[in-house]
């Protein structure tokens, strides 16, 4: 009888997770369902936090040196101003990072992240789950190759921010990703419509990105009294679609982070997997930076 040949599987991955607020928590419930992943432990500063994560029979520490066991890969969901901080030591030492977007608020802590994950050989990944929401996904498909005009709204409760993001940080870079990643590349023409202040922070924008006969019109804004997430596609065969991305899985794909989550097991074993990485989210902030740009010249020559 002929032997068949047998292959070693890849150990599983050891994963911690710093930041054990609402992300957080989400995040070692999606990884936590991953038979290539072992949650070896969370890390929280608020040591109220220890008792949610025993309910959940995860290991809790407040910093990462206080874990008991070793680890190969780190989600970081803490606040977008300690995100390079936290990632670029690990990212040295070779820990593959998975780091909740905004990737950094700035271009220049983005590219030392990115040059960190290069020297130490490791993932550097950026969590821009809706490439992973099966309603951008069936937009996607819908729109294929066509000619089109695409409107893409984004609204939801501010909640109590604790960061410095604004609306584009916040929501539109949700699309960003997603309309950069479609077209392959970042240089489109920018026009700024809409926007409003609240406190000193932007909390609504309208602009159009195009991208030769494709135009994407997106809005985002913070709002208490609803929770909006469409596409609406106008192809140039005349035929229009709308999608709604709040249902996040179709009954048959896994729920978005679910899905990200074991993106991101293949990718930390060597496996490709169509995650958003440090150097796509550098290309989302340049388009934030224009779109911000062309905001300030519209408020000075209004």
């Amino acid at each position: 009888m002929e032997e068949v040949a047998s292959f070693p599987q890849p150990k599983p991955l050891r994963l911690a997770i710093v930041g054990f607020g609402k992300m957080g928590q989400r995040h070692a419930k999606a990884f936590g369902q991953h038979a290539g992943c072992r949650v070896v432990g969370v890390t929280d500063i608020d040591l109220g936090k220890r008792d949610h994560a025993a309910a959940l029979g995860l290991t809790f520490a407040q910093t990462l040196n206080d874990l008991p066991d070793t680890f190969d890969a780190v989600v970081i969901a803490t606040p977008p101003q300690s995100h390079a901080g936290l990632a670029i030591p690990l990212l040295r030492a070779g820990v593959h990072c998975l780091v909740e977007k905004p990737l950094a608020l700035n271009a220049h802590e983005a590219g030392a992240m990115h040059s960190a994950a290069v020297s130490g050989n490791a993932v550097l990944a950026v969590g821009h789950s809706e490439r992973f929401n099966a309603g951008v996904e069936n937009a996607l498909e819908f729109l294929g190759t066509h000619d089109a005009t695409i409107h893409v709204q984004r609204t939801s409760n501010p909640g109590e921010r604790n960061d410095a993001t604004d609306v584009l940080q916040d929501l539109m870079i949700h699309d960003l990703d997603w309309v950069i990643n479609e077209e392959g590349h970042f240089d489109c023409d920018v026009e700024m419509l809409e926007s409003e202040y609240h406190q000193g922070r932007l909390v609504h924008a309208r602009c159009t990105l195009t991208y030769g006969q494709r135009r994407y019109e997106m809005i985002a804004r913070h709002s208490n009294d609803e929770r909006t997430r469409t596409i609406q596609i106008q192809r140039s065969d005349g035929s229009t679609r709308e999608f709604d991305l709040t249902g996040h899985s179709d009954g048959v794909r896994s729920s978005p982070l679910q899905r990200q989550a074991s993106a991101f097991v293949d990718v930390c074993n060597g496996k490709p997997a169509p995650l958003s990485t440090g150097q796509q989210a550098l290309a989302v902030m340049d388009v934030i930076e224009k779109i911000q740009i062309m905001n300030d010249l519209a408020l000075q020559s209004a």
